[in-house]
């Protein structure tokens, strides 16, 4: 069994040497596909909150990350935005909300796994819905 410490390193400040190549992929692949590297989010499978006692990450889990990622993604507006990002932010006039979202799993995450979310802004966005894949 590798070193729990070790395995568990994305907690730590420093992110952890040991997924430093790993993460480098990850966002390399992802700025090839699209994907708006700016609202990147990592997040450490918790074993405590994250998982059921057979060792499955729950549907909430999944869900509070896509949030975490839409959050990223609004942040990312205020590039465009500037000073007229503070009046979306506090909701005054205009506010954003997540009309629906899906998800599709592609294998299980279990501890001491890291995913990582990013979005893609759509060409369609600004007109009428928005594509925003997490």
């Amino acid at each position: 069994m590798a070193n729990p410490v070790v395995a568990s390193s994305y907690f730590h400040p420093d992110g952890g040497d040991v997924y430093k190549e790993l993460r480098q992929k990850v966002v390399m692949q992802a700025t090839a596909m699209g994907y708006d590297v700016p609202t990147l989010t990592e997040h450490g499978v918790d074993w405590a909150d994250d998982q059921d006692p057979f060792g499955h990450v729950g549907g909430a889990t999944y869900s509070r990350l896509i949030y975490s990622c839409n959050f990223r993604l609004f942040e990312s507006f205020a590039r465009t935005l500037k000073d007229k990002y503070e009046e979306l932010y506090r909701a005054r006039g205009v506010g954003v909300l997540t009309k629906s979202y899906s998800m599709d799993l592609r294998r299980q995450v279990t501890y001491p796994d890291s995913v990582s979310t990013f979005s893609i802004h759509s060409p369609r966005f600004w007109k009428d819905s928005s594509d925003i894949v997490c």
